[in-house]
């Protein structure tokens, strides 16, 4: 539920912004207002289900090591938290590009700018909330590799995997031009 409420957000939002001029993907955006609204809205849902997730997570792995499972949920709720606060500028960037209607004082060309700024601002979020999962994701395999819940080929692979998921995000962050090939690693 949790990824499927995220990709729907997701998806929506680029499909109602469309491609093409500012302008453009400003009336794209305030003729589906609505709907983009509700892709937000989707994607912040989707962080409240994490905490559910996380929690359950917690309780299954509690058995194995209390105090690793417990850093895990810390580590999964900062995700949500941060994920949350990118979704609110998610709300910051509509409202930059319905303002283009409001009759506000900005010019279109400014309101680009201010739209770029906060999409970093957002974009930025995303990969902070991923320097949280990817920790509490590898504690996570962690634990299932060291319980036997998990066939120990999957456990293997997602501490694997998580550990790349560190240094891709860190890549990301700290060089964001040339590590776009280490994305989802």
């Amino acid at each position: 539920a949790n990824y499927a409420t995220a990709v729907t957000g997701v998806l929506g939002m680029s499909t109602i912004k469309g491609a093409g001029s500012f302008a453009e993907r400003a009336a794209n955006l305030i003729a589906s207002e609505p709907m983009y609204r509700a892709a937000l809205t989707s994607m912040a849902i989707s962080w409240v289900i994490l905490v559910i997730q996380a929690y359950a997570l917690y309780v299954a792995v509690k058995p194995v090591n209390a105090r690793i499972a417990q850093m895990a949920l810390i580590l999964e709720g900062s995700q949500a938290v941060v994920g949350a606060v990118s979704v609110m500028f998610g709300f910051s960037m509509m409202m930059a590009y319905t303002a283009v209607q409001a009759g506000s004082p900005f010019e279109t060309d400014q309101l680009q700018v201010i739209s770029k700024i906060i999409n970093g601002a957002y974009n930025s979020g995303f990969s902070i909330a991923l320097l949280f999962f990817a920790p509490a994701s590898l504690l996570y395999f962690y634990l299932f590799l060291q319980s036997g819940y998990l066939p120990r080929a999957i456990a293997g692979l997602g501490v694997i995997g998580s550990a790349l998921m560190i240094v891709s995000t860190i890549a990301t962050l700290v060089a964001p031009g040339s590590a776009r090939w280490l994305t989802y690693a």
